[in-house]
């Protein structure tokens, strides 16, 4: 028999031969493969297990921080018109719509008997005015005691009175306009009647033009009468002015306070009623522009941005300067700033790291 025949014939009456040879094999494999691996691969580097960020370095510019409103537009002055006298309507000078200047007719009424009426209360007048000299030269010699004389005076002053009377009442039949604007509405026609105290005509003043908005708590304390603000209108017309008012009360409804921007409107090119974004500049300071993907919160919630100092992660909470279409202003970074923009989100503030700037890509 052959040395093979033996062996086969050995494993086959005692099988744990066989699985204790293949087991020794196995370890065998996998500490030559362990030994190999060790042999082969480089040690690991602290700079290899550290993480590496994107970065930007970003100069500061002057931005002036402003606070934005809405608001609307509305007249300076307005005024209802009323009659002062009784009558009819007998004669309209101006057209709705039209621009007047202060005291120019208006509206004009009936005469009726006024003007026979005034020449009567001034003959009246004329006659109380001899009385009263003639009692007054009896008085002086002693033949009329200091009664009759005060009962002439009186009845001089009465007639006067009458005159005075009516003269107004002929000058309240034309109805001026009380200051320079527009003519926007007029209630009567010709052959109207009207009373006293009925409404006529209602006036409004736009030059200037008012901006009215509402600011506020944290807002209001920072701006102050006489300062420039810009108004921006749907158009995309853009105006500036100063502010002529600030309530010192809130409103009860809204708690914000009433502001109110002046602008020059001479030309009469706006209009009362117009929506408007208000910008009232305040101070000037230095500040970055990001856009919000950049944008980051600490571990309490604040947003705020991720740069790098000295390869430390640093979190720095926003200060909102203003906000416009190509992104947000923010200031409270110095002069300069390394602004992480790629993988922000896998650092926390104190981390350490590898800043790679946007500009060695």
């Amino acid at each position: 028999m052959s040395k093979l025949s033996q062996g086969l014939q050995l494993i086959s009456n005692k099988p744990w031969i066989l699985a204790v040879a293949i087991s020794v094999l196995l370890v065998l494999w996998m500490t030559s493969g362990s030994v190999e691996q060790t042999t082969d691969s480089a040690p690991v580097s602290e700079e290899n297990l550290l993480p590496k960020v994107q970065v930007l370095h970003m100069e500061a510019e002057s931005v002036t921080r402003a606070i934005s409103l809405y608001g609307r537009t509305e007249p300076n002055r307005r005024a209802t018109l009323r009659a002062e006298t009784a009558g009819r309507v007998v004669e309209v000078m101006a057209a709705r719509g039209a621009s007047v200047k202060s005291g120019e007719p208006l509206v004009r009424l009936a005469m009726n008997d006024r003007q026979q009426r005034l020449s009567q209360a001034k003959a009246e007048f004329a006659q109380r005015e001899i009385e009263y000299q003639g009692a007054k030269r009896l008085s002086s010699q002693g033949f009329s005691g200091k009664a009759r004389l005060a009962e002439a005076q009186a009845e001089l002053e009465q007639a006067k009175a009458a005159v005075a009377r009516l003269e107004l009442e002929i000058e309240h039949t034309i109805i001026k306009a009380p200051f320079d604007g527009i003519l926007n509405e007029r209630v009567v026609e010709i052959g109207d009647y009207v009373g006293i105290s009925d409404p006529v005509a209602m006036m409004y003043d736009i030059d200037p033009l008012i901006i009215r908005a509402d600011a506020g708590q944290h807002d209001i304390s920072l701006l102050q009468l006489g300062q420039q603000g810009q108004a921006r209108f749907v158009n995309g017309n853009i105006r500036y002015g100063k502010i002529r008012y600030l309530s010192k009360v809130a409103d009860e409804a809204t708690n914000t306070f009433r502001v109110e921007l002046a602008l020059d409107n001479a030309d009469g090119q706006l209009f009362a009623g117009l929506s408007t974004e208000l910008e009232l500049p305040l101070a000037t300071v230095n500040a970055i522009q990001v856009t919000p993907a950049l944008l980051a919160l600490d571990e309490d919630g604040n947003l705020g941005i991720k740069s790098v100092v000295d390869d430390i992660v640093v979190f720095t909470p926003i200060e909102l300067v203003k906000a416009d279409n190509d992104g947000v202003w923010l200031s409270g970074f110095g002069e300069s700033v390394d602004v992480i923009t790629l993988g922000q989100g896998f650092v926390r503030p104190g981390d350490q790291v590898i800043p790679v700037y946007k500009a060695d890509q």
